[in-house]
């Protein structure tokens, strides 16, 4: 879980969560200036969660379906989490 204060963001998939999401275009309009910077801040935000995914995703433990006791889940991916900072540090 995410620690209380900590703003989360997520992408349009989210919308309705609760989670900090870009605009979407309505119908056969446009955004404006405005909503489209607000868009872009939470694009920035989101780049390095989003990169260091697409790097865990290099152990194949991270990027398939998981198969292990489900208690295990987050050791294992803070392990895989670790050794990818080993690597990329």
């Amino acid at each position: 879980m995410c620690p209380a204060g900590v703003r989360r963001t997520g992408d349009t998939a989210y919308l309705g969560t609760g989670l900090c999401t870009p605009r979407r275009r309505p119908p056969k309009g446009q955004l404006t200036a405005r909503q489209k910077a607000g868009n872009r801040r939470v694009s920035r935000r989101r780049i390095a969660v989003e990169h260091g995914i697409g790097k865990m995703k290099v152990w194949r433990i991270a990027a398939e379906r998981y198969r292990n006791p489900r208690r295990r889940h987050t050791l294992i991916i803070k392990n895989v989490a670790g050794l990818h900072n080993l690597m990329y540090a």
